[in-house]
C-alpha cells in the first residue's frame, strides 16, 4: 500500500521587507506602501493556505473585508513569497517516494535541499514529483518559492501581445483564480500560496495514476466504463480488482510487458529530456536530472512540440457545423449520447494529444454492466461504493498495492438541442432546470472546509436548487464540493476556466490549458451529480457583442480554439458521458448572435443594467443561463463590514462595497418606477432587497409558465465571497437575504403565478412533479376545476369582468399568488407577540387589513439570528408565525426595536 506523510500544517512564511522600497505597479494606488518588516526568521504559516491569511493571522494585515482595507492589501498580490518547511522520510524505504502538491497558486519555484524540482504556472493542477534520491531520515529543507502572479501575467501579456478584456486586471494570461483580480462583485486579492494538500507518497511495483469511472444508465442497467492509468517502478504482471458495495465486478489482468517504444509515467506527466528547456516567462531553465511527474503530462521528446503547433489563424479545414463543434477528423467522437461500443483504445502521449493504440490497452476502456441498480436523479441521489483496488500477482497471495474508492451513482445525461432549444434529460426524462450560478465562496478558498460546502449547498438544496453552474471565473472545486453535491442530488453544470475576456491561444498557455483540462475532466468524471461541461463564461458573446474584434489585439488569438477544438475534443476523449457546450451564452453556431434568446443559452442582463424588471416578461428564451437584480447584504453584515458614521446609501465604505458599475446608480433606477425615493439608509436597504425579490420572482415566474418552451433559468447568484452589495441570495456573512426564501416558492414542485398575457391576465399553474396536480382553482370569487398532467404548465385566462382595481387572488390547494394593481396600502393594523421557546422566538403576528411585504430581520435582534421566512404578505385577517431561532437567549421586547419588523406601508409612510 502507498505511504503517505502529510505536509500540511506548520511552514514559516518570508517576503519582502515592509519597511523597503514601496511596491508599485497598474493595480496599485493611494499613499506608498509601508510598514514593519517581516524580518530574517519570517512568519509562521498554516499549509494549505494563502499569503493573505497567514498576514492576518500574524496581526501584519488588516482585514481587507473591513471598510477600504482592500486598498491597503494591493501590495501584498505584487510581493514575491517563499513557504519552508524540513521534511524526511521515517519507517522503511519505498522504491520510490514523490512529492505531490494538489494545488499552489500560482507561479512557483520548488526545491528540496537546494536541489530544483520544477516550476508551476497553473493554480489549477496538481503537481508531483520523484524525489526518493533527495529524501531520507535527516531533515532536508523543502523551499516553494511564489513569484507575483501579476508578474507571470503582464511578461505573457508583453510577450504575446494585449487582448480585450472586461476587467482592467491581467487574469487572462494566467492560469489562476480569475476572480482573484477583482470583479464587480468581489474584492481585487490576488493570492499566493500552498492552496491545497501536500504530502509525501511512498510506494513500490505500481501505483493508481488517474482513474475515469464513468457511470451511465439505460434501460434499468447501469453500466460503468472504467480506464486506469498506471505508474511503475517495476514490469511484473498485476491485477485490478473491481468492486460496488463490496461486490465485485470484475477482475482485470494488466501485463507485465510494456512495448519496447513506450514508457509509462504519471498520467500526463512528463519525464524531462536534458534539452528540454521551457522558455516563458516565470520558468526556470529544467536541469537535466528535472523530473517531473504532475498530472497531464507523458513523457516529452526532445523534439516534441506539444499538442502540435499553435497556429494564429483558424486551421483552414475547420467549419463550424452546430451547437459548438466543428467538423471534426474520422476518429473524433462528439459529445452526446454514451457510445454503445467503448472508446477506441489509446494511451496518452501529452497534453491534448492521443496516440492511438488499437493493439495495445493499458487497462481499459473496460465496460461493465451492472444490473440491479437504482439510477442517481436529481433529489433522489442513489449512490454506490466503488472501489479499485491494483493488486500485485496474477492470483494466489496477492498484495495490494494501492487502492482508488468513490462514491458514485448511475444515470444518463444528454441535452436535447433540437430547435434551437436546450432541455436537460436524465435518464431519458427532461428536467426543469431550478438553478444557481456558484462563485468561489470565500475569496482565499484554501479556507473553504466540507463542513461549509455541505452547509451552503446544503442551502441551495433547501431552496429548491436542483442545478448549481460553476463559473468559470472561479475554480474547479474540490472533491468535497462534488461529493456533496452527488449526496444532495444536485446536478452540476461546470465551466472551465475561462470568463469575460479574449485569452491567447499560444505558448506558454496553451499547454497549460489542455493539462489542465485533461486532468480536471479525469478528476471529475467519477461525481454523478456533474451533468455538462461549458467551454467558457461569456467569451464568444463578448468578442462578437463588444466588438473585441476591433479593438487593439482582437485580431490574435482570443480562445476560439479551445471552445471550439481543444476542449471538445478532450471531453470527447475522456469523458463521452456528458455533453459539452461551446460556451455560455451560445446560439450554436456563428449563424446566430452568441446571445440570441431564441437559441440555446442566454444571459439576460439588458434588464438589470437598463430597464425595470418588468420587461423580464418581454422575451421567453429557451433557456437562461444567468439573470439577477442586485440587492444590499444583510443589515448586520453591512454594517460589521463598513464603520461610516453616518451610514449612508453612498458613503464611502458603502460604496467600496459596491463592485458594480454604477451599481447603486441601477439600484435608484430600479426602485424609481415603483416606490418614491428612500429617505433613510434603513428605508433604502428595506426596498432595495424587496426589488431584488420582486424583480427575480417576475423573471423565474414568467419564464417558468413557458415550459418546456423555456427549460431552466440558472439565477446569478447563490452565494458570495466577501461582504459586499451584489445579486446573491446568500451574503458574504452567509445570512440569507430574503431573496434566499423567495427561492424556496419559485422553484416549488408546485407554483401559481398570475401573469399579464396578451392584454389581459392568465393564471400560470405550473406542476414539476411526476403525479396530476387536481383540484379547485379559485381566481377572486370564480372557482374552476383543473387538473395539470405532470411536468407541465396549464394556463386559465382570467375573465376581465375579475379582475379588481386593487389586488386579485388566485389559489390551488395550499399554494397562491397575489397580483397587485397598487404598489401602496394603508396600514395593515398589526398585531404582534413574541413568545420565548426552546432556542429562540416564535414571532406571531396578525393583520387587520392588507398587510403587504412584512418582513422580519432576526440579525438585528441578534449577529446570530436567523429566520424561517422572508418577506409575507397578509391579507386581511390573516396571521404568519416567525420562527426566529438563535443560539443565545433573546429578549421577546426585541422584536419591537425598529426596523426588526417593518411591512411596506411603514416604510413608505415612515
Amino acid at each position: 500500500m502507498i505511504k503517505v506523510a502529510d505536509l500540511g500544517g506548520a511552514w514559516t512564511l518570508s517576503g519582502p521587507s515592509l519597511s523597503g522600497p514601496s511596491l508599485s505597479g497598474p493595480a496599485l494606488s493611494g499613499p506608498a506602501l509601508s510598514g514593519p518588516s517581516l524580518g530574517d526568521e519570517g512568519l509562521p504559516a498554516v499549509v494549505p493556505g494563502c499569503v493573505h491569511v497567514d498576514l492576518m493571522n500574524a496581526g501584519r494585515l488588516d482585514d481587507p473585508f473591513l471598510d477600504d482595507n482592500e486598498k491597503a492589501a494591493a501590495w501584498v498580490g505584487r510581493a514575491d513569497w517563499t513557504y519552508t518547511r524540513d521534511i524526511s522520510w521515517d519507517g522503511p524505504r519505498p522504491e520510490r517516494i514523490d512529492l505531490v502538491f494538489d494545488g499552489l497558486d500560482t507561479v512557483a519555484d520548488i526545491s528540496l535541499g537546494g536541489v530544483a524540482l520544477g516550476s508551476t504556472r497553473n493554480m489549477h493542477r496538481s503537481y508531483r514529483f520523484d524525489v526518493t534520491s533527495l529524501v531520507g531520515a535527516d531533515p532536508v529543507p523543502l523551499e516553494v518559492r511564489f513569484t507575483s502572479a501579476y508578474t507571470e501575467a503582464e511578461a505573457v501579456r508583453t510577450q504575446l501581445g494585449p487582448r480585450p478584456n472586461a476587467y482592467p486586471e491581467p487574469f487572462n494570461y494566467v492560469r489562476k483564480m480569475a476572480c482573484s483580480f477583482g470583479w464587480d462583485w468581489g474584492p481585487t486579492l490576488v493570492t499566493a500560496g500552498i492552496w491545497r494538500p501536500v504530502r509525501l507518497e511512498g510506494w513500490s511495483t505500481a501505483r493508481l495514476g488517474s482513474v475515469r469511472a464513468l457511470t451511465t444508465y439505460r434501460d434499468g442497467v447501469g453500466v460503468l466504463d472504467l480506464d486506469v492509468d498506471l505508474e511503475r517502478t517495476q514490469a511484473r504482471p498485476l491485477r485490478l480488482r473491481v468492486l460496488l458495495d463490496g461486490r465485485e465486478l470484475a477482475v482485470v489482468p494488466v501485463p507485465g510487458e510494456r512495448r519496447p517504444d513506450f514508457k509509462e509515467v504519471v498520467p500526463g506527466q512528463a519525464e524531462r529530456q536534458p534539452d528540454f528547456k521551457e522558455v516563458g516567462p516565470g520558468q526556470a531553465e529544467r536541469q537535466p536530472d528535472f523530473n517531473e511527474v504532475g498530472p497531464g503530462q507523458d513523457e516529452r521528446q526532445p523534439n516534441f512540440n506539444e499538442v502540435g503547433p499553435v497556429p494564429d489563424e483558424r486551421r483552414p479545414n475547420f467549419k463550424e457545423v452546430g451547437p459548438g463543434q466543428g467538423e471534426r477528423r474520422p476518429n473524433f467522437k462528439e459529445v452526446g449520447p454514451e457510445p454503445s461500443e467503448p472508446m477506441g483504445n489509446f494511451k496518452e502521449i501529452g497534453p491534448g494529444q492521443a496516440e492511438r493504440q488499437p493493439d495495445f490497452k493499458e487497462v481499459g476502456p473496460v465496460r461493465i454492466d451492472v444490473p440491479g441498480v437504482q439510477p442517481w436523479n436529481p433529489g433522489a441521489a442513489n449512490l454506490y461504493d466503488l472501489t479499485v483496488v491494483l493488486l500485485d500477482g496474477d492470483g494466489d497471495g496477492d498484495l495490494e498495492l494501492d487502492r482508488w474508492e468513490r462514491r458514485t451513482g448511475f444515470r444518463s445525461v444528454e441535452i436535447d438541442r433540437s430547435g434551437d432549444g436546450f432541455v436537460f434529460h436524465v435518464n431519458q426524462k427532461p428536467v426543469l432546470v431550478k438553478g444557481v450560478n456558484w462563485i468561489p465562496d470565500d475569496i482565499f478558498p484554501s479556507r473553504m472546509t466540507r463542513e461549509r460546502y455541505a452547509l451552503r449547498l446544503g442551502q441551495a438544496a433547501a431552496a429548491g436548487v436542483n442545478m448549481i453552474r460553476v463559473w468559470g471565473g472561479g475554480i474547479y472545486e474540490s472533491r468535497d464540493f462534488y461529493e456533496v453535491c452527488d449526496e444532495l442530488g444536485l446536478m452540476v453544470w461546470q465551466d472551465f476556466l475561462f470568463a469575460c475576456a479574449c485569452y491567447p491561444e499560444e505558448e506558454p498557455l496553451y499547454s497549460e490549458v489542455v493539462a489542465e483540462a485533461r486532468e480536471n475532466v479525469s478528476r471529475l468524471s467519477s461525481h454523478p451529480s456533474l451533468v455538462a461541461w461549458n467551454g467558457n463564461n461569456e467569451n464568444l458573446w463578448l468578442y462578437r457583442a463588444s466588438g473585441w474584434d476591433t479593438e487593439p489585439g482582437g485580431d490574435s488569438t482570443w480562445g476560439e480554439r479551445y471552445y471550439l477544438e481543444t476542449l471538445p475534443e478532450i471531453v470527447a476523449e475522456l469523458d463521452p458521458s456528458r455533453p459539452y457546450m461551446a460556451g455560455s451564452p451560445w446560439s450554436g453556431s456563428w449563424e446566430h448572435e452568441p446571445n440570441s434568446p431564441e437559441h440555446q443559452t442566454f444571459h439576460s442582463w439588458e434588464v438589470w443594467n437598463r430597464q425595470d424588471y418588468v420587461h423580464y416578461r418581454d422575451s421567453t428564451p429557451r433557456f437562461v443561463a444567468e439573470f439577477g437584480w442586485q440587492a444590499p447584504p444583510a443589515w448586520r453584515t453591512l454594517r460589521d463590514a463598513v464603520s461610516d458614521e453616518p451610514l449612508l446609501p453612498d458613503s464611502p465604505g458603502v460604496l467600496h462595497h459596491q463592485k458594480a458599475d454604477d451599481g447603486n446608480g441601477k439600484l435608484a433606477r430600479g426602485l424609481a418606477p415603483h416606490f418614491p425615493a428612500p429617505d433613510s439608509v434603513e428605508a433604502w436597504h428595506y426596498l432595495t432587497q424587496l426589488n431584488q425579490v420582486r424583480a427575480v420572482r417576475t423573471g423565474i415566474a414568467h419564464w417558468r409558465s413557458y415550459w418546456p418552451h423555456t427549460a431552466g433559468t440558472i439565477l446569478w447568484q447563490l452565494n458570495d465571497l466577501w461582504p459586499v452589495t451584489s445579486w446573491a441570495a446568500i451574503d458574504g456573512a452567509g445570512r440569507f437575504k430574503p431573496l434566499y426564501f423567495a427561492l424556496t416558492s419559485l422553484y416549488a414542485d408546485r407554483l401559481l403565478s398570475i401573469e399579464p398575457r396578451d392584454g389581459g391576465l392568465v393564471v400560470a399553474v405550473m406542476n414539476d412533479t411526476d403525479a396530476p396536480w387536481a383540484g379547485s382553482l379559485e381566481i377572486a370569487a370564480m372557482t374552476t376545476p383543473i387538473s395539470v398532467s405532470p411536468r407541465s404548465v396549464s394556463v386559465v385566462p382570467v375573465p376581465a369582468d375579475l379582475v379588481p382595481s386593487d389586488f386579485l387572488v388566485a389559489r390551488l390547494d395550499d399554494v397562491r399568488d397575489v397580483w397587485f394593481a397598487a404598489e401602496t396600502s394603508g396600514d395593515p393594523g398589526l398585531t404582534v407577540t413574541a413568545t420565548p421557546v426552546p432556542g429562540g422566538l416564535d414571532v406571531h403576528v396578525r393583520s387587520a387589513g392588507l398587510a403587504r411585504d412584512l418582513l422580519l430581520q432576526p440579525d438585528r435582534i441578534h449577529p446570530d439570528a436567523v429566520v424561517d421566512r422572508g418577506f409575507v404578505t397578509l391579507l386581511p385577517g390573516e396571521s404568519t408565525t416567525f420562527a426566529v431561532r438563535c443560539p443565545a437567549e433573546l429578549d421577546p421586547a426585541s422584536v419591537k426595536s425598529p426596523w426588526v419588523l417593518t411591512d411596506l406601508a411603514s416604510v413608505l409612510h415612515s
